[in-house]
């Protein structure tokens, strides 16, 4: 599963927080949950990335929780 990161919050419904320094951010960022998706490893080649904490994954399930009851 990839959990995509970037700096820029478009949403704070369905961006979650991240600390610099946890998985694999340099810099203050969030977690794009509403960008979510499940890829083989072959395509991550070249990118960084890192694991987040199990604190993350639920903060990342609330968000997705709340986000697809928009829907």
């Amino acid at each position: 599963v990839m959990v995509p990161i970037g700096e820029k919050c478009h949403c704070n419904f369905s961006h979650v927080p991240v600390a610099a320094g946890i998985a694999g951010a340099t810099k203050q960022c969030h977690i794009w949950c509403n960008s979510i998706v499940t890829v083989p490893e072959r395509y991550l080649v070249g990118t960084a990335w890192g694991r987040i904490t199990p604190d993350l994954v639920v903060e990342v399930q609330n968000a997705l929780g709340d986000f697809l009851e928009l829907y």
